[in-house]
């Protein structure tokens, strides 16, 4: 399901399929959401 993702993110190693934007550890929920393009505008 690889295929599917345009955004995503993640901390630790490089997912297996190479996709997403790596972040520091202990981000706040702000950060996650916008690098995983799950922030919502009104």
């Amino acid at each position: 399901m690889a295929h599917q993702l345009e955004h995503i993110a993640y901390v630790g190693d490089n997912p297996w399929h190479g996709l997403g934007n790596q972040l520091a550890p202990n981000q706040p929920i702000e950060v996650w959401a916008k690098m995983s393009a799950m922030v919502i505008s009104y």
